[in-house]
């Protein structure tokens, strides 16, 4: 399946979910030819500033750590937040695995109960879920997506480095 020259580049393969017919996707990640670095460091999820019950957790917790913490300093308060974010989006991520395994469950079912019996409303749960299967992948890509829009915006080459670049070398005359 692969060329012998790629196998020590994969990093990583998956088997994916078989939604439509009777083969899965497989999915493989191969390392580019940067070099290895560290962990990458840790980033705000943004998804978590627009879940109104996560702002009225997170200024609860502001609230009470004022409230214990009446020092001059604030350091502190950083690992909170944090530790907070953390929990937050780990929880988030296994609810949306735990759905994902529910949707899938509920396909096989409806799938067997439309082979014994074949009716409209299982096709129409057949289809009604497979697409919500489907558009799992896609959600996740689009997030993908947009953390890497934002880390080439934060990180890429500006408009400013261009000019001065180009300003660098331009050829000097003394007059």
């Amino acid at each position: 399946m692969v060329s012998g020259p790629l196998l020590p580049k994969i990093t990583q393969c998956s088997i994916g979910d078989i939604v439509c017919s009777d083969h899965a996707p497989l999915t493989q990640t191969l390392r580019g030819p940067f070099p290895l670095r560290g962990q990458a460091p840790w980033r705000l999820n943004n998804s978590l500033l627009h879940d109104p019950t996560f702002l009225t957790q997170m200024t609860q917790n502001l609230e009470q750590y004022f409230q214990l913490n009446d020092l001059p300093e604030t350091s502190p308060i950083k690992p909170s937040i944090r530790g907070l974010l953390i929990s937050r989006a780990s929880y988030m991520k296994h609810t949306a695995n735990h759905k994902h395994i529910k949707l899938l469950h509920t396909l096989r079912d409806v799938t067997n109960a439309h082979t014994v019996q074949p009716e409209d409303t299982h096709l129409k749960t057949i289809v009604n879920v497979t697409k919500r299967i489907n558009d799992i992948p896609l959600a996740k890509t689009s997030y993908t997506l947009q953390r890497l829009k934002m880390r080439h915006y934060s990180q890429g080459n500006m408009a400013g480095e261009t000019t001065s670049t180009i300003q660098n070398t331009l050829p000097t005359f003394g007059f």
